[in-house]
């Protein structure tokens, strides 16, 4: 007979399961431990960074709304200042405004004022004329008889005298 190309004895069989079983042991122990080892720590950095990603993610967002925040406010008060800025100004050009106004009114009311009083030193002086003329013309008429047409004529010098004047 002729014999097999695979000769597979029970003791050749239980002497590679063996070999399996310790090759596995070894294997397992330097090389699947390590691996797992590695794996294990890569996959805890890996989720460690992803865990500090997220926090950076949710600081910078908090960043951000802080930053709008501030600039939102920092808006409203330059607004408010423009608004503050804008009301003085309307208050000071209406101050001034009034302030004309006044000194204009106290101007006016010193110029009619004096209007008044020269106007009463030229009625003044215009009585006086009047008075002295009067008192001319008294005296001619006294001084000469006067027939009608002579105080016509008297009358007419007298109103272009004052006429002159």
């Amino acid at each position: 007979m002729e014999s097999p190309i695979i000769d597979i004895s029970p003791e050749m069989l239980l002497f590679q399961a063996i070999n399996i079983f310790i090759l596995f042991l070894i294997l397992r122990r330097f090389l699947y431990q390590p691996l797992t080892n590695l794996m294990h720590n890569r996959t805890q950095e890996i989720e460690q960074g992803l865990e500090e990603a997220k926090k950076n993610r949710e600081r910078a967002q908090q960043l951000q709304e802080e930053y709008d925040s501030e600039i939102q406010k920092a808006r409203r008060e330059a607004r408010e200042i423009i608004e503050k800025a804008s009301r003085q100004k309307d208050e000071i050009i209406k101050e001034g405004k009034e302030e004309t106004q006044k000194q204009t009114e106290k101007m006016l009311n010193e110029a009619k004022k004096e209007i008044e009083i020269e106007r009463e030193r030229a009625f003044e002086a215009l009585r006086q004329d009047i008075v002295f003329f009067s008192v001319n013309i008294a005296e001619r008429i006294i001084a000469k008889e006067i027939d009608p047409e002579a105080q016509k004529e008297m009358v007419n010098r007298y109103l272009e005298e004052v006429g002159r004047e």
